[in-house]
């Protein structure tokens, strides 16, 4: 559980982030905000988008697995022409294998990249510089 390990220990985060817990319960959301800093709170919106879209990677794979599941136990049972079970048409959307192989993947990478940090680390440091390099291209030319 990369993703899961990244969440728990992130490579780059905040000051504060070990003890988020302790602070939290200790002085509330309003205590907490007066801890962090804008760009903490930045950080932590980024590292929240990241758990979301793990729990939805995750949300997704199972629901594939119950289709296939579904299906499995209905065509051992039943002829290929009769109609499938009310649980295989609620999860029928998850029926492409190969297309939830890549979206998974897609969305799993995409909340390595929040959790650990190295989302934040890029948007901060990175995406400005490549914005600027971007901006002095078209005002200025090819020098």
């Amino acid at each position: 559980m990369l993703v899961r390990d990244g969440a728990l220990t992130p490579v780059y985060a905040p000051k504060y982030f070990l003890y988020s817990e302790a602070l939290m319960r200790e002085r509330g959301l309003a205590g907490w905000g007066r801890v962090m800093s804008i760009a903490d709170m930045q950080w932590f919106a980024m590292h929240i988008v990241g758990v979301i879209l793990f729990l939805v990677a995750i949300a997704r794979h199972v629901l594939a697995g119950v289709y296939l599941a579904a299906m499995t136990w209905h065509l051992s049972f039943h002829h290929w022409t009769s109609a499938p079970p009310w649980l295989a048409l609620k999860t029928a959307r998850y029926r492409h294998v190969s297309k939830n192989i890549v979206f998974t993947t897609v969305l799993l990478g995409l909340a390595y990249a929040l959790v650990t940090g190295h989302a934040y680390m890029w948007w901060t440091y990175e995406f400005p510089k490549l914005v600027y390099g971007l901006i002095d291209r078209i005002v200025h030319g090819s020098r």
